[in-house]
């Protein structure tokens, strides 16, 4: 197994169990069950984006959070970082760190806010390219493993 984990760049792989997990949400609803309302502003109907709207509060002013806590089995997996550093280099993320500085270090020291829709990462002026970035990549990779 170790041989097939080291072709396919995995450096480390555990299994473990009985990992505490705390899922937690805030009572919301949608304004519309459509992804565009119109909203009545200054005499026009203005057609909005639907957004949440949080629950009423409770009569003591607390709002409802909802909580499942549960024991779960999740996979720990750590990369080749030699590997991961080559293969962002072959697609272009052109802001690595020098060698000697981890890129687990370099992606929590470089971390910026996306913001609510991610507004820095999109391509305004349709020239087709978005600069490739440590902290993006990272992040769009983390993403994509976490919805396997």
């Amino acid at each position: 197994m170790g041989d097939v984990l080291a072709l396919t760049g995995v450096e480390r792989m555990v299994v473990l169990r009985g990992l505490p997990v705390c899922d937690y949400s805030f009572g919301v609803t949608r304004v519309s069950a459509t992804p565009v309302y119109n909203r009545e502003f200054l005499g026009r109907n203005v057609p909005m984006p639907v957004r949440l709207v949080s629950f009423d509060p409770f009569d003591d002013g607390k709002r409802p959070i909802y909580v499942t806590q549960q024991n779960n089995e999740a996979l720990y997996v750590k990369l080749d970082e030699g590997r991961v550093r080559r293969w962002l280099a072959a697609n272009g993320v052109d802001d690595l760190p020098a060698e000697d500085v981890g890129l687990g270090r370099a992606y929590l020291e470089s971390y910026e806010d996306f913001g609510q829709f991610l507004d820095a990462f999109k391509d305004k002026d349709r020239q087709g390219r978005i600069p490739l970035r440590l902290i993006l990549s990272v992040r769009d990779k983390i993403s994509s493993f976490g919805k396997q």
